[in-house]
């Protein structure tokens, strides 16, 4: 009978050690997989016909596969490189952009229904669930994008089952590839798909919030924040928009130091930033810093900062009290044994 109690309590101090962290999305990614990102950003806005697979992408490691252009513009890429298929999203670079910006009204997320290599049933979002009507615009209502999707869907997605799918972008693009990966997440529910993205806009209010955070449980997304970076404070936080996923912060006044907070508003025994509590400080004597933090160079530098020195990259979120060991649930288990 011993025994028995004795096995009872070391499985259910195997519970208790798994705690939140078990989540694969919870798992902070590697520097080094956001430097990719942020590089691809990078070189997705300067991107021409001339200069597509040149130096500058085999620098960096990347085969480009796909392009899509809109008039002048290079609107996305797909491109692998070490086991990753990436799929980026440039950020705002012409007068339609600012226009999508700008175009701040909430409409329902129902993406157009196109075919799936899953065959399957996905997750839904719910009626009252709204995204920007801009960005969702410019993702769902651009047929050249979706031309683009049948090709994805057809030949690289399936063909390449091992791989990670990690989206990304930066600024407008990073709020594109946000609502890009729920659309994968939801119509591939066996497929995990992450979105790692820098100085994202807020994109949805909370019930859109709520359906990615409790339904679409192969989604990850992880938010990079330069300091006082004005972009990811827009739209207002009291206008009804909410961030989604969790965030990785580069502090002002804490050196090179990156701190990763749960879902950004917290959870559970996680200490978060809350949305209306990370105001912006204005310094007259760098009256531009929150728009100069907004630049994809500085959060590179953040990031390089960070490998070069491993201790500024977070291992976990900021918690309100240290989590309760895997030894501390099992003594404490043993002794009630």
């Amino acid at each position: 009978m011993f025994k028995l109690l004795f096995l009872l309590c070391f499985l259910s101090a195997a519970v208790f050690c798994r705690g939140d962290n078990d989540d694969w999305r919870d798992v902070i990614p590697a520097a080094t997989k956001f430097l990719d990102c942020i590089n691809l950003a990078i070189l997705l806005y300067d991107v021409d016909e001339g200069d597509r697979g040149d130096s500058r992408w085999e620098k960096e490691g990347f085969v480009p596969m796909i392009f899509m252009d809109v008039g002048l513009s290079t609107e996305f890429t797909l491109s692998f490189k070490n086991q990753t298929l990436f799929l980026a999203f440039r950020g705002s670079d012409d007068t339609q952009d600012l226009w999508d910006n700008l175009d701040t009204a909430f409409t329902s997320y129902s993406p157009p229904n196109t075919t799936m290599i899953s065959g399957g049933k996905g997750s839904v979002a719910p009626d009252d669930a709204m995204v920007h009507r801009g960005f969702y615009n410019k993702l769902f209502g651009n047929e050249y994008f979706m031309t683009i999707t049948e090709q994805i869907f057809q030949h690289f997605i399936p063909n390449f089952p091992a791989y990670d799918l990690v989206l990304t972008g930066h600024s407008q693009g990073a709020a594109v590839a946000t609502l890009y990966g729920a659309y994968l997440a939801a119509r591939m529910p066996e497929r995990q798909v992450s979105v790692l993205n820098f100085g994202s806009p807020r994109l949805s209010n909370a019930a859109w919030k709520d359906w990615i955070q409790e339904e679409l449980t192969n989604l990850a997304i992880f938010r990079f924040v330069y300091e006082e970076d004005f972009v990811p404070r827009l739209p207002l936080y009291s206008a009804d928009y909410r961030h989604v996923g969790h965030l990785l912060y580069k502090f002002e006044h804490d050196d090179r130091q990156i701190k990763a907070y749960y879902q950004q508003t917290g959870q559970g025994e996680y200490d978060g930033i809350d949305d209306y509590e990370w105001d912006i400080d204005f310094n007259i004597l760098d009256p531009l810093d929150s728009i100069t933090d907004h630049r994809d160079v500085t959060t590179k530098e953040a990031i390089v900062a960070a490998i070069d020195d491993s201790q500024f990259w977070p291992t976990g979120f900021e918690t309100t009290s240290a989590p309760e060991c895997c030894w501390q649930a099992f003594g404490r288990c043993f002794r009630w044994c």
